[in-house]
């Protein structure tokens, strides 16, 4: 236990993530993912506006963010 806890505090200071093996069937992985404040705020001239109908450029295999961004409906107060 004592060898699994040193990689995993060596490797999480050195490299952000591990990967320790315990046996054949088992493993532990792990990253730290930095931490980001919310963003700010933003103003209504600052978020893109689709210029084409996005319904009509929708394929079957379209990208799902872009699906998402088209189902999103933003109503300001």
């Amino acid at each position: 236990m004592y060898q699994i806890l040193e990689q995993l505090f060596e490797d999480l200071n050195s490299y952000s993530e591990t990967s320790i093996r315990i046996d054949s069937f088992n493993s532990i992985e792990l990253k730290i993912f930095p931490f980001y404040p919310n963003p700010r705020k933003a103003q209504e001239w600052q978020v893109p506006v689709a210029l084409v109908d996005l319904e009509k450029m929708m394929e079957k295999n379209w990208d799902l963010t872009m699906a998402k961004v088209r189902d999103l409906h933003i109503f300001s107060p």
